[in-house]
């Protein structure tokens, strides 16, 4: 599995996605743009299990995408590390992306 140091996600195979270990307001925000022409009607899988802390415009960002992905039917799958699967339960998002 490719392990980045930046700040872009990395296209690991046609449907899952590498995110790095810090996502920032400026990275989050770029992620609207660059997952705009994706096809919402397939399965995806992020793959956010190096990634320690995230911005809240991101956690925006995924329920945006997931609301997009379930109504053209497709599937967002999320791989958390175990802070960010802590931050979803915190937030009452843990049943939303991982159930």
């Amino acid at each position: 599995m490719p392990v980045t140091h930046d700040t872009h996600a990395i296209l690991e195979n046609n449907n899952t996605w590498v995110f790095p270990h810090l996502i920032n307001f400026e990275t989050a925000s770029s992620y609207s743009q660059k997952f705009i022409d994706i096809p919402y009607n397939k399965n995806i899988t992020f793959d956010l299990s190096n990634t320690e802390n995230v911005h809240s415009s991101f956690i925006g960002f995924l329920i945006d995408l997931k609301q997009k992905i379930d109504t053209n039917g497709g599937v967002l799958t999320i791989n958390p590390s175990p802070s960010l699967e802590r931050l979803l339960n915190i937030i009452n998002l843990h049943d939303y992306f991982l159930s």
